[in-house]
């Protein structure tokens, strides 16, 4: 009896209200997150077409979509989320010109008229 303890108050039947809370707050934080992330895979989409424009025929889609992939992660906790769209096109378009200029040219071969 001498420590003190309170007990927490019920909200609902077997959940106290500091569990409440916790709940709550991490449902907001899903609805957030979920709208951020929507957003994000919108603007990770927009810089992909785009970025397959410049380099079509220089490097293959599946590497842009991996390159463009890779740099969302390495973004993604290192900058504000409003800034990914900005930043991901100049690191993206920044590694996919190094690995234009290592990879050999491509090869386009187009078929002969008869």
């Amino acid at each position: 009896m001498g420590r003190g303890w309170a007990r927490p108050t019920c909200v609902g039947p077997g959940i106290s209200g500091s569990t409440r809370a916790k709940a709550i707050r991490n449902e907001e934080s899903e609805r957030t997150m979920t709208v951020r992330s929507h957003q994000a895979d919108h603007v990770v989409e927009e810089v992909g077409v785009w970025l397959a424009g410049e380099f079509v025929g220089r490097l293959p889609a599946a590497e842009i979509d991996r390159v463009v992939k890779v740099t969302r992660l390495d973004l993604e906790s290192s900058i504000a989320p409003e800034e990914l769209g900005e930043m991901l096109h100049r690191l993206g378009r920044a590694r996919l010109q190094r690995i234009a200029q290592l990879a050999p040219a491509a090869k386009v071969r187009i078929p002969q008229a008869r």
